[in-house]
């Protein structure tokens, strides 16, 4: 799997549908942005 495949998982789960409903109910009035990010180089020591 991949962490592409890993992260639409995240996104779509139930657990973030509920983190949406609530911030959506809490703040109706703020537009939600979703920014992806792409690693271009990873470094381990």
């Amino acid at each position: 799997m991949t962490s592409g495949e890993s992260t639409e998982r995240a996104i779509n789960s139930d657990d973030m549908k509920r983190l949406v409903a609530d911030f959506n109910r809490d703040w109706p009035e703020v537009t939600r942005t979703r920014d992806l990010l792409v690693l271009a180089e990873e470094v381990t020591a």
